[in-house]
């Protein structure tokens, strides 16, 4: 599908847009989170909607919703401050303050049917008919999920020093952004009782902060839920302005344990703003 904001035409199919002269890629939420304001064109969309309405099954804070945006307006080449595209309405969401439209070059007169041959009839009965016989068969033989449920831990402060507060709450957004960014992943909250017991079995990931003798450290730890038994472990030095890409690397090699791959965006945008 194709649709036109501002001078951008959308395609969701490539997950690209274009102005005529530039066209630039985006992720697949991204263009998920666009699509979905332009359905709602000058409309305000609360947070909560788009995550409803994006992520879905997934477990995620605010701060997802706030990045995605961030790549929107630096595709769109848009500025918070004053923004063509995409407006932020205080305590409310945003809204999609740009023209939208279907692209300009999109046909609307509806094609002339040509009436099918008899035969035409019979042979999509046919195909139907193996196709069905196929999809039967393959979810006959189909016993293993694709789609493994991980439980996340709010990260811990074990420290006991206030000044970690903040940072333990940061790792714990960045751990569910890194592990929300994989497909094949199921993310409970700990805190969802209801989610925790409608799908048992899985693994379950916890981030500690540490006091080590060269200073403080994320530690995480990766468990089989079934069994209680612990599969995996790793630390890294972290500092107050150092975190982030310490977690982000952790949490990538506990589900490279399951077989999983993340592709973390706070991390990296974090890491951007320390270094600047």
């Amino acid at each position: 599908m194709e649709f036109q904001i501002g001078p951008w035409t959308a395609s969701t199919t490539t997950n690209e847009i274009s102005n005529g002269q530039v066209t630039r890629r985006l992720e697949a939420r991204a263009m998920d989170v666009l699509h979905v304001l332009y359905d709602r064109s000058g409309a305000v969309v609360t947070k909560d909607e788009l995550i409803g309405a994006v992520w879905k099954r997934y477990a995620v804070t605010d701060h997802a919703v706030t990045v995605v945006i961030s790549d929107l307006r630096n595709a769109l080449g848009d500025n918070s401050r004053n923004p063509e595209f995409i407006q932020t309405v205080p305590k409310r969401g945003y809204r999609l303050i740009a023209e939208a439209k279907p692209p300009a070059n999109q046909k609307t007169e509806p094609a002339q049917k040509t009436p099918l041959p008899k035969h035409i009839f019979a042979m999509f009965f046919l195909l139907a008919g193996v196709i069905a016989a196929v999809v039967f068969s393959f979810v006959e033989n189909t016993t293993t999920p694709s789609v493994q449920n991980l439980v996340v831990i709010d990260a811990d402060n074990a420290t006991n020093e206030v000044r970690f507060d903040a940072i333990a709450s940061s790792l714990t957004a960045i751990t569910l952004d890194a592990v929300t960014s994989a497909d094949d992943l199921f993310v409970i909250r700990w805190r969802d009782n209801t989610a925790i017991a409608s799908a048992p079995g899985g693994w379950r990931l916890e981030t500690s902060i540490i006091k080590t003798e060269s200073g403080p450290a994320c530690f995480l730890e990766l468990s089989d839920r079934t069994t209680g038994q612990t599969i995996w472990t790793q630390s890294k030095a972290i500092s107050a302005d150092r975190f982030a890409t310490a977690q982000s690397e952790l949490v990538a090699e506990a589900l490279s344990v399951i077989g999983v791959e993340a592709q973390p965006r706070l991390a990296q945008s974090a890491a951007i703003a320390a270094d600047n």
